[in-house]
């Protein structure tokens, strides 16, 4: 138990599948958040072709944002930036959710607001990385959201 358990593997393997990790804001005012959010992405256009879906719940309203020219890392910053701004100004905690469904039905309930982002294609890791610089922390996942007990399983071993 002593040792690191390490695993090379090749990110272009079809068995592994990146997932995005969603934005809720628990405890919040969702009144605004559709022209807020309309506003803030707004002025993020980047320079490149490259246009990214990012949908927006806001408890029983539902809405999709286009954000345009950003590089994967750089719309992820971006979406954490606005959750930030927009907890700041109206109140609320910011979770990390794992799967669509779940954070659809969390960003569904009064109160909740969630930024649900788009999956990342594998090849656009390191390009991003590149353009972008490293990625903010709690951006995308390897595997559903359900394989990552293991990472608790393994934690237990003495």
């Amino acid at each position: 138990a002593r040792y690191g358990l390490a695993e090379l593997v090749n990110i272009h393997e079809p068995s592994l599948v990146f997932e995005p990790i969603h934005r809720v804001i628990f405890g919040t005012n969702t009144e605004t958040c559709f022209e807020e959010a309309a506003v803030f992405f707004e002025g993020l256009k980047g320079a490149g072709g490259t246009e990214h879906t990012i949908l927006l719940v806001c408890g029983g309203k539902t809405g999709k944002i286009a954000v345009e020219g950003l590089t994967f890392g750089a719309l992820i910053a971006a979406a954490q930036r606005f959750c930030e701004a927009y907890s700041a100004a109206h109140g609320g905690a910011i979770d990390y959710i794992h799967g669509d469904d779940t954070a659809r039905e969390m960003s569904g309930k009064r109160g909740c607001t969630g930024l649900l982002l788009p999956a990342m294609d594998k090849s656009a890791l390191f390009p991003s990385i590149m353009e972008s610089g490293v990625f903010p922390a709690k951006s995308f996942s390897i595997g559903p959201a359900r394989d990552k007990r293991y990472y608790l399983e393994c934690r237990k071993i003495k």
